[in-house]
């Protein structure tokens, strides 16, 4: 019971730690009517027990580039997860043209912020990237090779291993959008 309750108390702070790591309002709320899709991913993506990371794609709709002081969200349809994880999803807004490798860390600057799956239901999960958009130089540019990654960091027993991704993550689709 005390292990369980350690192990509990640890992811907690962690998911507390990462949401506080990034500026950007993390989640809101949004009307489909009131935003244009600037890009998707192209297919439904499965996470797979075992898999560290999913790199998704996003496919742009035309030549739009993202544009200043508007609002852009990431929203994330139909997630389901099963179980739920022991460790947190962060994600990642990465540029595919840079040839670089990756070190995923909620310090980094690709870093989004973590997917709340505790409050799971039929909405969308939304998350406000417009900070982000301004950190990574990506406004008013036409893009076309940009990519969402969704890491698995899992919790950290006393031992000091790392717990393994044994959750199933779907996710329906991905948009960047932004308001009208």
């Amino acid at each position: 019971m005390e292990t369980y309750l350690t192990i509990l108390l640890i992811g907690i702070a962690k998911f507390s730690t990462l949401g506080l790591l990034n500026t950007s309002v993390p989640m809101c709320t949004y009307k489909t009517s009131d935003t244009v899709t600037i890009a998707q991913s192209q297919k439904a993506i499965t996470f797979q027990k075992g898999e560290k990371f999913c790199r998704i794609p996003l496919v742009f709709s035309g030549n739009s580039p993202l544009k200043t002081n508007i609002k852009s969200l990431l929203v994330f349809e139909q997630v389901t997860v099963d179980p739920l994880p022991e460790g947190v999803y962060e994600i990642y807004l990465v540029n595919n043209s840079k040839n670089e490798k990756k070190v995923f860390s909620a310090k980094s600057r690709d870093f989004i912020n973590v997917l709340d799956l505790y409050n799971l239901s039929d909405k969308p999960i939304v998350i406000n990237i417009s900070n982000s958009i301004q950190q990574l130089g990506l406004q008013n540019k036409s893009l076309s090779e940009l990519s969402v990654v969704i890491f698995f960091n899992g919790n950290v027993l006393p031992d000091k291993r790392k717990v393994r991704h044994n959750s199933k993550l779907s996710i329906g689709r991905i948009r960047l959008v932004q308001e009208c």
